[in-house]
């Protein structure tokens, strides 16, 4: 009703005529009804009931245990096979050939690219929990959080979600492994379905830095025209997509450093076994391809010091890779309680460390009646709110 009697005063002013609205009102009222949507969808009580299921209720070990159960079985049939190829090559029995046929590059090509989008999918999965939460949580703070905070939040919240992460690289570690010793020095490469969902997630963040550009310079000519004195918002859900495309950049970068790192180790000693392979220090040309140019003997590109350096970071990764699958692979419940113990550990820190960054002193407001201090601030628009 005290919309209406506002309509029509101003009609009453101008001369009983409307007053005409300028068509950036209208862009800008469709923008701000985006942010209204995001901001309802990450404050949805879906993803806590979600996030309680699976890390306070520790429900993510069935799904989880599952699907490392199935990797352990793979890497333990192509080992067997191995070792039973070996036997049958040192006693001149025939069958070599037919388990080459089962297990070659070709093969673990698969296999790994299959396990690099298990590892993207939760990654993923962890980067819309974590908009969710901080989302929410700025929600509920009556005072601007700049945007390094509120990335650092973000960083926050992955942390209870650290160990599974870390156990999932950890299977996919151990294929790469076994398919770049296949490789014989070249590039362990995967599906460019791969690449592809990892430069689409780059995409999203530029596109998420775009709208909050377009919002600024809509609203600063908004403001500039109609002579408003009030200051400008900044778009939620572009915040949301470029803080949710670093997040994701950043996780899926540590997690491709730790299996480079595997896959260098790896394709090291299969190069340094192999009478033609490329060069380890220019793993330029991919294992399943076309491209069937080789380079010099790798034995002469190897000195003494970097075979020793080698030695020392294939017993670190050897003694953590059988630890990680004793607590963390292994589909077996008395292991599931260190897992247990880690990730209610790291919700505790995380909830502590979301409380000190995203709820500063005088900054947290809850509106339990209606003269509470709101955190919502009026806008340069008739009829708008923003943050």
């Amino acid at each position: 009703m005290k919309s209406i009697n506002t309509r029509r005063k101003n009609k009453i002013q101008n001369g009983g005529k409307s007053e005409k609205k300028s068509p950036l009102y209208y862009i800008l009222k469709f923008l701000r009804k985006t942010d209204v949507v995001a901001t309802k969808a990450a404050g949805a009580s879906f993803w806590e009931i979600m996030e309680s299921k699976l890390i306070a209720d520790a429900k993510i070990n069935y799904p989880a245990y599952f699907y490392k159960a199935l990797v352990l079985f793979f890497i333990s049939i192509v080992v067997f096979l191995l070792l039973l190829r070996k036997f049958f090559e040192k006693f001149d029995i025939p069958g070599g050939s037919f388990i080459d046929m089962i297990v070659n590059k070709d093969v673990l090509h698969i296999a790994y690219s299959i396990c690099r989008i298990v590892n993207l999918l939760f990654t993923l999965m962890i980067v819309v929990f974590c908009a969710a939460k901080v989302t929410k949580l700025n929600n509920k703070v009556n005072i601007p959080i700049p945007f390094p905070i509120l990335l650092v939040g973000y960083f926050i919240s992955v942390i209870p979600y650290a160990y599974d992460l870390l156990t999932l690289v950890s299977a996919s570690s151990i294929v790469l492994m076994i398919y770049s010793f296949f490789c014989g020095g070249k590039k362990a490469n995967t599906w460019s379905l791969i690449s592809l969902v990892e430069n689409s997630m780059l995409m999203v963040g530029l596109f998420g830095f775009g709208v909050i550009f377009i919002y600024y310079i809509i609203m600063s000519v908004y403001a500039k025209t109609t002579g408003s004195n009030e200051g400008v918002f900044e778009s939620i859900i572009g915040r949301i997509l470029l803080l949710s495309s670093i997040t994701f950049v950043v996780l899926n970068t540590l997690t491709q450093l730790f299996e480079s790192m595997i896959s260098y180790n790896a394709s090291f000693w299969a190069g340094l076994n192999s009478e033609n392979s490329d060069s380890n220090s220019n793993l330029n040309n991919d294992c399943v391809s076309s491209n069937e140019e080789t380079e010099e003997n790798l034995k002469k590109k190897n000195p003494s010091l970097e075979i020793l350096l080698n030695v020392i970071l294939s017993g670190g990764i050897v003694i953590y890779l059988i630890v990680m699958t004793i607590i963390g692979m292994i589909p077996y419940p008395k292991f599931w309680v260190v897992g247990d113990q880690i990730r209610a550990t790291s919700n505790i820190f995380s909830k502590l460390g979301l409380k000190f960054t995203l709820t500063p002193i005088g900054g947290f407001t809850e509106q339990k009646n209606a003269g509470d201090a709101s955190p919502i601030q009026s806008g340069p628009i008739a009829g708008f709110t923003y943050r």
